[in-house]
């Protein structure tokens, strides 16, 4: 069976959906796959988000944002976004919303809260995707 995919959507991919995308990444290995877009992506990570990820070991994707646009959804089993609109952008792909506080200017200290929130529902995404290691 296929790998399921999973799309993390934010504004500018540059620090929510880089830091789910590392975390499934982290925590399904390979038995799921995991991208990351934005709506408006910037040219580089979120040095708040990039710090906070190091603290906890986990290594956020390098280089400017991607662009979301219905190929880098094509073949999604699911499209999480981060308060941001995907306006048809992704098909017929269920879209979930994951309304977390808007993490745009946050202080490096405050971004740690923001980083575990985002581990605590990507653990719970993977548990409902995969059952004892398989894929569903």
């Amino acid at each position: 069976m296929d790998k399921k995919k999973v799309v993390f959507v934010c504004t500018h991919n540059a620090g929510k959906s880089r830091l789910a995308e590392a975390y499934l990444r982290e925590i399904a290995g390979d038995r799921l796959e995991s991208t990351s877009a934005g709506t408006e992506p910037s040219d580089s990570a979120n040095p708040a988000a990039v710090a906070a990820g190091s603290r906890a070991a986990i290594e956020l994707r390098e280089g400017p944002g991607v662009r979301l646009t219905p190929e880098v959804a094509a073949g999604a089993d699911l499209v999480v976004t981060f308060g941001c609109g995907v306006d048809g952008s992704v098909g017929d792909v269920p879209v979930e919303d994951w309304a977390l506080v808007d993490d745009d200017g946050k202080p490096l200290r405050d971004y740690d809260q923001i980083r575990d929130a985002i581990k605590g529902r990507v653990e719970n995404l993977a548990d409902g995707l995969t059952d004892g290691g398989e894929t569903l």
